[in-house]
This record gives C-alpha cells, sequence and structure tokens, in this order.
C-alpha cells in the first residue's frame, strides 16, 4: 500500500493533509513509510486523532453556539 493509501485508510483526505499537519514533506513521509514503517504509522494515528479531536472541538462549539440563539 503506498503512503497516500495508507493515509487515506486511516481516515486522512491524502498524504498532503499530513503533510499540512506536521509540517513534513511528501518526500520525507514517504521515506518514513518506507524505512521506518512504524514511525509513519504513529505519525498517520497521532494526525487521524488530532483530526478527530478537531472535528469533535468544531462540532462541540457549533453546538453550544446554537444553543445560546
Amino acid at each position: 500500500m503506498t503512503p497516500s493509501q495508507q493515509a487515506k485508510a486511516a481516515g486522512m483526505k491524502s498524504l498532503a493533509e499530513v503533510t499540512r499537519m506536521t509540517g513534513q514533506s511528501k518526500e520525507t513521509l514517504r521515506n518514513w513509510s518506507i524505512n521506518k514503517p512504524q514511525l509513519f504509522s504513529i505519525v498517520i494515528a497521532g494526525c487521524v486523532a488530532e483530526k478527530e479531536k478537531r472535528e469533535n472541538s468544531a462540532h462541540h462549539n457549533l453546538e453550544k453556539a446554537n444553543e445560546s440563539n
């Protein structure tokens, strides 16, 4: 599976989304997927967790705003 496919399978939109979140280049992420697959998996898992946290926070804030109206 390619790094992009791994990222998508984990719940990310693309490897580019992981790049934006981590500040690492696509090339670095690709290298990690080959040379340090455990590190790459942990990075992907961290990005998924952070994305879910942000989405839950945004959803919570929207609900709170709707309750105030």
